[in-house]
């Protein structure tokens, strides 16, 4: 996690755009630190926290992606197994815990005081170093996905994992 020391605090989900928040907290100097793991959860000092969540349709194969790389270390070592096979296998071990994204998330989630979006995270970050009194960043390079080709959802895949995640959707129903 990030911490502008006296200002704010960034917790950063995997593959939710950690890279991007530390590369515009380093070319705007923000003094932005790293405290304990970069994925670590948890309050770290008395300042706001940010988190930023990710639509499933995209954030399970960038997740099956990385894996395929290395290990990824969440806080609480909820995805701990690594993919064996293709995508389809993937998704579908992770079918056999219904509300696990959901309770990803929510490690990060229930210690922010303000969660963004994937989806709008330059506007979402900028917004919340205003309100912290950090002043908005020159430089904004607009965030990139790391990992360039992600896998296809195969068809009826996906509202699967929907169902499995109804409690995660509810909570963002612009989410397709």
């Amino acid at each position: 996690m990030l911490l502008i020391p006296g200002k704010c605090a960034f917790l950063c989900i995997p593959k939710c755009g950690t890279t991007w928040i530390q590369t515009l907290c380093a070319e705007n100097r923000l003094g932005a630190v790293q405290v304990g793991g970069k994925h670590g959860a948890g309050r770290v000092a008395d300042v706001p926290h940010f988190t930023a969540v990710r639509n499933p349709r995209r954030w399970l194969p960038s997740i099956y992606e990385q894996w395929k790389i290395g290990p990824i270390y969440f806080a609480e070592g909820l995805w701990h197994e690594s993919p064996n096979g293709d995508f389809t296998s993937f998704v579908k071990h992770y079918l056999r815990y219904p509300g696990i994204i959901g309770r990803t998330f929510s490690i990060y989630t229930d210690c922010a005081d303000v969660v963004g979006d994937r989806a709008t995270l330059t506007d979402d970050v900028c917004d919340f170093l205003e309100a912290c009194g950090v002043e908005r960043p020159k430089t904004l390079s607009p965030p990139q996905n790391v990992t360039k080709s992600l896998p296809e959802w195969p068809e009826g895949l996906f509202d699967r994992l929907r169902e499995s995640e109804h409690t995660l959707f509810q909570l963002h129903p612009d989410w397709k």
